[in-house]
């Protein structure tokens, strides 16, 4: 709908307008936080991994499930980025560094 009132440069129309934009902004960054934190996760969600809470490894574990069945990410991805991630015990590898640094990124969106 072309903006007919208010200044020249406006975008909306409204401050609704402009609110309902703004959440479906923010639901297309949730959707795909870091495209990389699917693949991080078979090493600690498919063989028993210690050191990882259960609340946290189920978090862990139902996003990968969502991810395998082509599903939306966006329930366990919220529940995920309500959760320090340096509480996580991750060993020092390469696949440790990408999951953390992962779950760092969804931290911060």
């Amino acid at each position: 709908m072309p903006v007919t009132t208010g200044r020249a440069d406006s975008a909306y129309n409204a401050a609704a307008c402009r609110q309902k934009a703004c959440g479906r902004r923010a639901a297309g960054r949730a959707a795909e936080p870091v495209p990389d934190l699917p693949t991080t996760l078979p090493p600690f969600v498919t063989t028993s991994f210690f050191g990882i809470s259960p609340p946290r490894y189920r978090a862990l574990y139902r996003l990968h499930v969502a991810h395998l069945r082509g599903r939306g990410l966006e329930d366990p991805v919220a529940k995920l980025s309500t959760m320090n991630p340096d509480g996580l015990k991750i060993p020092d590898t390469a696949d440790g560094h990408r999951l953390r640094t992962a779950l760092h990124h969804i931290r911060q969106t």
